[in-house]
């Protein structure tokens, strides 16, 4: 007979080397999963289902805690579905040992979406780079959860960048949604989780400050750095559309300057009086 258990890791911690032969022992929340533990100590997950008028079909996952126990609840749950819908439980389980990982699925959210949409691709890809290839590139995407995901949020931002944290939770969230609209996954493990506060910057200068700050910029050795500067000034327009700035966009005659591509993908111009 078989033992049934909450799966708890202290549970499963805990559970003792049979003195011969193997026990088993059944999640009281998830009919079908169990774990097995071998006199040597191993204990390895599987799913376990009676066909009406066939043998109980067994599917062997992975060892715990190399599979924690919200992946193997989770797996099952495919599993079990499969075969209650008359799919072979050995072609289930190669499939999932042929799920994307997060890698592949940033890989064609970049491919796809951000590269050829967006103006911050090539942002995105740092990020994933600095932030996201190291502790999810290599995992299943099933195997990524949402208690991974609020660590690493917490994590780079107990380093000192609040702001940071939430620029990539909203990059992971984003990649997660094309990977739903492109029919690569399913859910996405960002949902609900809590951002950082944010506050705006309130910083301006002073009427005793101008005079000090325009006399700095006029004497700056680095004309480049000086010219980009009295433009953003002048036109209030956004870093990178300054930086992108063509001698063919103005019009020196009514003194406009026409801004090929905006944050919001329109054109627009606008009126200085720098000519």
């Amino acid at each position: 007979m078989t033992n049934v258990i909450n799966f708890t890791k202290a549970n499963l911690d805990a559970l003792p080397s049979p003195a011969s032969g193997r026990a088993e022992y059944q999640d009281a929340k998830t009919p079908g999963l169990k774990i097995r533990v071998t006199q040597s100590g191993a204990k390895t997950f599987s799913v376990v289902k009676r066909v009406k008028g066939g043998q109980p079909l067994r599917v062997t996952l992975s060892r715990f805690p190399e599979m924690s126990i919200e992946q193997a609840r989770r797996q099952a749950a495919v599993i079990l579905a499969e075969i209650a819908e008359g799919g072979n439980p050995a072609e289930v389980k190669r499939a999932i040992k042929g799920e994307l990982t997060f890698a592949d699925l940033f890989d064609a959210y970049l491919k796809r979406h951000a590269l050829v949409h967006k103006k911050t691709g090539k942002e995105d890809e740092q990020r994933y780079k600095q932030y996201l290839e190291k502790p999810l590139g290599k995992k299943k995407l099933s195997a990524i959860t949402k208690d991974e995901i609020t660590k690493l949020h917490g994590s780079i931002t107990a380093s000192g960048h609040p702001v940071v944290a939430n620029r990539v939770l909203a990059l992971l969230s984003s990649v997660f949604n094309r990977g739903i609209e492109f029919s690569l996954t399913q859910t996405n493990p960002c949902e609900k989780i809590r951002r950082n506060k944010e506050q705006g910057r309130d910083r301006f200068l002073a009427s005793d400050e101008l005079t000090p700050f325009f006399t700095a910029l006029n004497a700056e050795p680095n004309h480049t750095i000086r010219d980009y500067l009295w433009m953003s000034l002048i036109t209030g327009a956004r870093r990178s559309n300054v930086l992108a700035m063509q001698w063919s966009e103005i019009n020196f005659i009514d003194g406009t300057w026409r801004i090929p591509m905006t944050k919001n993908g329109t054109p627009q111009n606008s009126k200085t009086d720098f000519c």
